[in-house]
């Protein structure tokens, strides 16, 4: 596993992230400062969810609805 830092754009907060996840680049982050969710803006997006976790069966990734 590597960890990637991500500057949140509305606080400057760091969010620190699994470097999968983050290359996924579909999949938001939330700011522990602030709480805004974000795509990763630096992201390759060359992953999917499956190469990520290694899995066999689909994975889904639950999205809270954005309230902003």
């Amino acid at each position: 596993m590597h960890i990637k830092n991500v500057v949140c754009p509305r606080c400057r907060g760091l969010v620190v992230v699994d470097g999968g996840l983050h290359d996924i680049g579909t999949i938001r982050l939330k700011c522990p400062s602030c709480g805004l969710y974000f795509l990763p803006p630096e992201s390759p997006g060359t992953k999917t969810i499956s190469e990520v976790t290694n899995a066999s069966v689909e994975i889904r990734i639950w999205e809270p609805e954005v309230t902003e």
